[in-house]
């Protein structure tokens, strides 16, 4: 028989607020509050933001078996809102709290609904639940209850009631709450595949309202799910995303490699994985993206377009949007932040269909056949007009991303070598330089090494000026990957070269097959993704084979992987161990073949952060630094004789010197300052044993200042800003 508690301090009595009834249910309140295999609190750091000083826990046993339940008295008919308080604001306690605590809600006539609450986060607050219709005479309750399922921080969760608090809104209610969507696997919203299968008997019980559907493991290109939909207000929404534990009722598990695409805002998209064999049966909160009533979104489960092999069985079950803040450029805090980290990320690859567009056209060129295919946009060869394509990238987390740009093979005309790029990166800077169209077409070319932060819109700007006349400057594809949490060395792409001593004839009629079958053998032999491997060009003298070796780390929930130097590391060990192995790629009879590998060093990105504007420079240098001050009165004090013009402009030129030296080159945020030369890899240097430690990962020249901070230490405003209807806190993948 459950142990049954009932804790009688006053009696309950509504409040008034501009005249519509609230009351407030706490857990010791009298016949309204009882509770089962419940305990009051004793943990100060929970104790110090609990209402009114206390609250119930499970002692983090009995799960599944241990509730609170609230009830209340309507005093007039209508639609009241429900807000639940839990403590929490203090880390130490919100660490142990479950992230989807189960409530019950009975309201109406005797109807019920059901809802999660994420203890977890906002501890010390009112927190909307939503808002449903009570009847006078009919009592409403908000039953709490632990899981079995209960996941938090920490190993132990310790589940929590505190209060709750009910206000009269309207007569009516629209809907369960006017800032929250649900998207049902049994909804309205929802567009099945091919691939759609039911659960059925007692497997379906699993689901989130008692069903769900699954894809049996079928896999045929298309969209497995896909949910349609407008939000009621604009604004910042957390997505989250429920899946249901299949292992024990159905007999299957999950993948832990669910694709999950998201169209939001105006036109973006971003897109990420879902690991559905952990964490189920709860809400799971993935992003915080801004979405806009005038513009329709979307949720697929798809791996239609993206780089990945899809395998296992896919659940779809429930997503929701509940909305969080006017815009997401709002600070996220650390107990957000690990609450948000659930979906993978993907590289965003947006779309020239995606981009803003001026000046560009679809319309097929005689002179270049391969237009009429329709499938990217291009300048007509009309130099006399601008055309340009901005795309834009919200990024899903901070971090050091790398930026490509793909175009196509033009074949039988001319495309631009000089193609104009801009990019506008971290809190307002700009990066500016020029992409070789002419060169690497069909693959990505590397342009940079850049930080992004969430929040923050970034853009790649493509444009025709400056091009030379005759040529067809296109605007294709662009694509972020994320591959570092700040930008270093180590997580720049570098350059190899593999050198073979047979003679290129060997391979001269079938460069692309050889090119593909030696990347493929390099990166097995030396156990490193095929991905990180880009060859760039084949050339003779004997057979000299020139790579680009990419950072494997693109996400950043994934273990650590490996950077670019232990990914050289590991190369270098393959080609020497396996010398024989490679050279029979060729094709040729070689005794003893000696394969040489070289690491070239960092690659130079073709775009480069701008340097800031000479007025912010000079209103820095009216600020000296604090103890370079006090050597100047010194001095001062000590030539008496020396004219007061004379003082001050030697004052300038030390602080001017104090400050080139003195001055953070971006806290190793940007990858490569200014001054390196285009299209070399880099030779790398020691640095000199005075020289700033948190320099750039490329000293720059003595007459440019550092990069800026990832930190966003600095701030210039820049050019590449969003369509005007786009508000500045909107800023992936498409």
């Amino acid at each position: 028989m459950p142990n049954h508690f009932s804790l009688v301090m006053f009696s309950l009595a509504p409040l008034c607020c501009s005249g519509n009834p609230v009351i407030v249910l706490d857990d010791r309140d009298g016949e309204s509050f009882t509770m089962t295999n419940a305990h009051e609190g004793t943990y100060a750091p929970c104790l110090k933001d609990a209402y009114k000083g206390q609250f119930v826990h499970d002692w983090a046993t009995n799960k599944g078996r241990s509730s609170a339940t609230f009830s209340f008295d309507p005093p007039t008919d209508g639609c009241y809102m429900v807000e639940e308080y839990h403590p929490g604001g203090d880390a130490s306690c919100s660490r142990y709290l479950p992230q989807a605590a189960q409530l019950e809600i009975g309201y109406c006539n005797n109807m019920t609904d059901f809802a999660t609450i994420d203890q977890s986060r906002n501890g010390g607050k009112w927190n909307v639940v939503g808002q449903w219709k009570f009847y006078t005479g009919k009592k409403g309750y908000f039953k709490l209850s632990n899981s079995q399922q209960d996941s938090c921080s920490e190993n132990q969760c310790f589940w929590v009631a505190d209060a709750f608090r009910v206000t009269r809104v309207s007569d009516t209610c629209t809907s369960k709450t006017p800032f929250q969507v649900l998207l049902d696997d049994a909804g309205e919203h929802v567009r099945p595949g091919t691939a759609w299968t039911k659960s059925e008997g007692i497997c379906s019980r699993a689901g989130q309202q008692g069903g769900f559907h699954h894809n049996n493991g079928v896999h045929d290109g298309q969209d497995f799910a896909e949910w349609n939909f407008t939000v009621p207000k604009d604004g910042c929404y957390w997505v989250e995303e429920y899946h249901p534990d299949t292992r024990a009722l159905c007999g299957f598990s999950l993948s832990s490699q669910v694709p999950v695409q998201i169209h939001f805002c105006k036109g973006l998209h971003t897109t990420g994985i879902v690991d559905q064999s952990q964490r189920a049966g709860q809400w799971n909160k993935l992003v915080r993206l801004p979405f806009y009533t005038s513009h329709s979104a979307a949720v697929q489960i798809s791996a239609r377009g993206l780089d990945i092999n899809p395998s296992g069985v896919w659940a779809a079950d429930a997503f929701r949007l509940t909305w969080d803040a006017a815009n997401c450029t709002d600070e996220v805090t650390e107990n957000k932040k690990q609450q948000v980290e659930k979906m993978s990320v993907l590289p965003a690859v947006v779309d020239d269909r995606e981009a803003k567009v001026k000046g560009v056209t679809l319309q097929p060129l005689s002179q270049c056949p391969v237009t009429a295919q329709r499938t990217f946009l291009h300048d007509g060869l009309q130099k006399g007009q601008q055309a340009e394509a901005t795309f834009y990238f919200y990024p899903p987390h901070d971090g050091c991303y790398l930026v490509e740009e793909k175009h196509p093979q033009l074949e039988q005309c001319k495309a631009s070598a000089n193609t104009k790029v801009h990019i506008g990166y971290c809190r307002e800077l700009e990066a500016a330089g020029t992409v070789n169209q002419s060169a690497s077409a069909g693959d990505w070319s590397f342009l940079a090494a850049l930080p992004f932060f969430a929040g923050h819109v970034g853009s790649v700007t493509l444009s025709n000026e400056g091009t030379e006349p005759g040529t067809l400057t296109v605007f294709d594809q662009v694509r972020f990957t994320w591959s570092a949490k700040k930008c270093s060395d180590d997580f720049h792409p570098r350059a190899a070269e593999i050198r073979m001593p047979v003679d290129f004839k060997h391979v001269s009629n079938r460069q692309t097959e050889f090119g593909n079958a030696l990347k493929t053998k390099l990166a097995a032999l030396a156990s490193v993704p095929e991905k990180a491997l880009r060859l760039t060009g084949l050339r003779s003298g004997s057979i000299i084979a020139s790579f680009l070796v990419m950072p494997s780390v693109d996400d950043p929930l994934a273990p650590a992987g490996l950077n670019a130097l232990q990914t050289m590391d590991k190369l270098r060990s393959a080609v020497t161990e396996n010398a024989a192995h490679l050279c029979d790629l060729t094709g040729a009879s070689v005794e003893d073949c000696k394969v040489e590998f070289t690491d070239l060093g960092l690659v130079s990105p073709s775009v480069k952060p701008v340097m800031r504007p000479q007025q912010e420079d000079q209103e820095v240098e009216a600020e000296p630094e604090k103890g370079f001050n006090f050597m100047i009165l010194a001095y001062c004090a000590a030539a008496v004789g020396l004219l007061l013009t004379s003082a001050v402009f030697l004052y300038m030129i030390k602080s001017r010197r104090a400050k080139r030296i003195s001055e953070p080159s971006a806290d190793g945020e940007v990858a490569v300052a200014s001054s390196m030369e285009e299209g070399k890899a880099i030779e790398e240097k020691k640095p000199a044993e005075d020289e700033i430690e948190n320099s750039s990962t490329v000293s720059p020249s003595s007459d440019v200042h550092s990069d800026p901070s990832i930190n966003g230490d600095a701030e210039t405003a820049s050019n590449a800003s969003p369509p005007s209807d786009m508000t500045p806190a909107l800023t992936v993948q498409a």
